[in-house]
Protein backbone atom coordinates (compact mmCIF):
# COMPACT_ATOMS: atom_id res chain seq x y z
CA UNK A 1 0.00 0.00 0.00
CA UNK A 2 2.70 2.72 0.88
CA UNK A 3 4.62 1.47 -2.39
CA UNK A 4 1.76 2.27 -4.34
CA UNK A 5 0.69 5.72 -2.44
CA UNK A 6 4.23 6.90 -3.05
CA UNK A 7 3.88 5.70 -6.78
CA UNK A 8 0.83 7.81 -7.07
CA UNK A 9 2.87 10.81 -5.25
CA UNK A 10 5.49 10.32 -7.97
CA UNK A 11 3.41 10.18 -11.26
CA UNK A 12 1.22 13.21 -9.55
CA UNK A 13 4.97 15.43 -9.30
CA UNK A 14 5.35 14.62 -12.46
CA UNK A 15 2.84 15.92 -13.90
CA UNK A 16 2.88 19.30 -12.41
CA UNK A 17 5.79 19.38 -13.27
CA UNK A 18 5.63 18.85 -16.72
CA UNK A 19 2.37 21.59 -16.29
CA UNK A 20 4.78 24.11 -15.24
CA UNK A 21 7.51 23.62 -18.08
CA UNK A 22 4.61 24.17 -20.92
CA UNK A 23 2.99 27.01 -18.75
CA UNK A 24 6.76 28.81 -19.30
CA UNK A 25 6.83 27.64 -22.84
CA UNK A 26 3.69 29.18 -23.42
CA UNK A 27 4.71 32.41 -21.67
CA UNK A 28 7.96 32.35 -23.62
CA UNK A 29 6.26 31.58 -26.82
CA UNK A 30 3.80 34.74 -26.40
CA UNK A 31 6.72 37.24 -25.36
CA UNK A 32 8.40 36.09 -28.50
CA UNK A 33 5.68 36.57 -30.67
CA UNK A 34 4.48 40.26 -29.14
CA UNK A 35 7.74 41.47 -29.29
CA UNK A 36 9.21 40.15 -32.61
CA UNK A 37 5.51 41.23 -34.35
CA UNK A 38 5.27 44.56 -32.44
CA UNK A 39 6.35 47.51 -34.58
CA UNK A 40 4.69 50.89 -32.85
CA UNK A 41 7.26 53.54 -33.70
CA UNK A 42 7.79 54.04 -37.86
CA UNK A 43 10.72 56.54 -37.05
CA UNK A 44 12.50 54.87 -34.49
CA UNK A 45 12.60 51.32 -36.64
CA UNK A 46 13.86 53.46 -39.19
CA UNK A 47 16.65 54.51 -37.69
CA UNK A 48 17.59 51.38 -35.59
CA UNK A 49 17.78 49.52 -38.95
CA UNK A 50 19.53 52.15 -41.10
CA UNK A 51 21.87 52.31 -38.04
CA UNK A 52 22.30 48.27 -38.36
CA UNK A 53 22.97 48.18 -41.76
CA UNK A 54 25.79 51.07 -41.43
CA UNK A 55 27.22 48.96 -39.22
CA UNK A 56 27.80 45.91 -40.67
CA UNK A 57 29.00 47.65 -43.56
CA UNK A 58 31.70 48.58 -41.51
CA UNK A 59 32.19 45.58 -39.15
CA UNK A 60 34.58 43.07 -39.85
CA UNK A 61 32.58 41.04 -37.41
CA UNK A 62 28.69 40.58 -37.69
CA UNK A 63 28.32 39.08 -34.29
CA UNK A 64 29.04 42.12 -32.52
CA UNK A 65 26.52 44.33 -34.90
CA UNK A 66 24.16 41.35 -34.00
CA UNK A 67 25.06 41.41 -30.13
CA UNK A 68 22.35 44.76 -29.20
CA UNK A 69 19.78 42.81 -31.20
CA UNK A 70 20.44 39.77 -29.10
CA UNK A 71 19.75 41.62 -25.83
CA UNK A 72 16.23 41.75 -27.09
CA UNK A 73 15.62 38.23 -27.13
CA UNK A 74 18.50 36.45 -25.46
CA UNK A 75 16.13 36.02 -22.04
CA UNK A 76 13.58 34.07 -24.54
CA UNK A 77 16.28 32.28 -27.29
CA UNK A 78 19.77 30.11 -26.94
CA UNK A 79 22.67 31.28 -28.20
CA UNK A 80 21.72 28.58 -31.69
CA UNK A 81 18.38 29.27 -31.62
CA UNK A 82 19.50 33.08 -32.31
CA UNK A 83 21.93 32.62 -34.63
CA UNK A 84 19.55 30.58 -37.13
CA UNK A 85 16.78 33.51 -36.29
CA UNK A 86 19.69 35.67 -37.92
CA UNK A 87 20.55 33.04 -40.49
CA UNK A 88 17.05 32.70 -41.77
CA UNK A 89 16.78 36.30 -42.22
CA UNK A 90 13.89 36.88 -39.22
CA UNK A 91 15.44 39.42 -37.38
CA UNK A 92 14.92 42.45 -39.91
CA UNK A 93 12.37 41.12 -41.93
CA UNK A 94 9.51 42.97 -40.22
CA UNK A 95 11.52 46.15 -39.44
CA UNK A 96 13.13 46.93 -43.45
CA UNK A 97 8.84 45.54 -44.35
CA UNK A 98 7.95 48.39 -42.00
CA UNK A 99 10.11 51.36 -42.82
CA UNK A 100 9.65 49.98 -46.69
CA UNK A 101 5.86 50.87 -46.23
CA UNK A 102 5.50 53.13 -43.85
CA UNK A 103 3.40 51.04 -41.41
CA UNK A 104 3.72 50.26 -38.03
CA UNK A 105 2.64 46.47 -37.14
CA UNK A 106 0.22 45.57 -34.27
CA UNK A 107 -0.38 41.84 -33.32
CA UNK A 108 -3.86 40.29 -31.77
CA UNK A 109 -5.54 36.83 -31.54
CA UNK A 110 -2.56 34.79 -30.61
CA UNK A 111 -3.37 31.15 -30.74
CA UNK A 112 -0.14 28.69 -29.63
CA UNK A 113 -0.79 24.84 -29.84
CA UNK A 114 1.33 22.16 -28.02
CA UNK A 115 3.33 20.10 -31.11
CA UNK A 116 5.57 17.52 -29.30
CA UNK A 117 8.28 20.00 -27.72
CA UNK A 118 7.58 22.74 -29.82
CA UNK A 119 4.54 25.20 -30.64
CA UNK A 120 2.44 25.59 -33.41
CA UNK A 121 1.45 29.40 -33.45
CA UNK A 122 -1.23 31.31 -35.46
CA UNK A 123 -1.59 35.16 -34.97
CA UNK A 124 -3.31 37.97 -36.49
CA UNK A 125 -0.88 40.73 -37.87
CA UNK A 126 -2.18 44.59 -38.28
CA UNK A 127 -0.17 46.76 -40.85
CA UNK A 128 -1.16 50.29 -40.62
CA UNK A 129 0.60 52.83 -43.34
CA UNK A 130 -2.16 54.85 -45.19
CA UNK A 131 -4.49 52.19 -44.70
CA UNK A 132 -5.50 49.31 -42.92
CA UNK A 133 -4.89 45.54 -43.66
CA UNK A 134 -4.51 42.80 -41.12
CA UNK A 135 -3.61 38.96 -42.23
CA UNK A 136 -2.73 35.60 -40.37
CA UNK A 137 0.64 34.61 -39.59
CA UNK A 138 1.83 30.82 -38.98
CA UNK A 139 4.42 28.91 -37.69
CA UNK A 140 6.46 27.03 -35.06
CA UNK A 141 8.57 27.86 -31.93
CA UNK A 142 11.11 24.73 -31.01
CA UNK A 143 12.02 24.93 -27.31
CA UNK A 144 14.96 23.63 -25.33
CA UNK A 145 14.75 21.38 -22.52
CA UNK A 146 15.40 24.41 -20.45
CA UNK A 147 12.54 26.42 -22.10
CA UNK A 148 14.55 28.53 -24.67
CA UNK A 149 13.40 29.22 -27.76
CA UNK A 150 15.79 26.91 -29.94
CA UNK A 151 14.15 27.52 -33.49
CA UNK A 152 11.93 29.69 -35.07
CA UNK A 153 9.85 28.71 -37.99
CA UNK A 154 7.53 31.58 -40.13
CA UNK A 155 5.57 29.72 -42.49
CA UNK A 156 4.13 32.69 -44.01
CA UNK A 157 6.46 35.52 -43.55
CA UNK A 158 6.66 37.52 -46.47
CA UNK A 159 2.86 37.49 -46.83
CA UNK A 160 2.67 40.35 -44.90
CA UNK A 161 4.63 42.82 -47.35
CA UNK A 162 2.28 42.21 -50.55
CA UNK A 163 -0.78 43.86 -49.10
Amino acid sequence: MRRTVGIVVLILLTLLLCSCSQNKNEGAAKKFLVSYYTISDFDAQSVMLNQFMSDLEKSESPEEVTKEYHSLYAEMMTANGFENFILNRYLLTLQKMAVDTGSTLSLSDIKLSKNGGAYDFSVVVTAVSDSESSIVQTGQLSFSEDGLIDNVFFANLSDLSKD
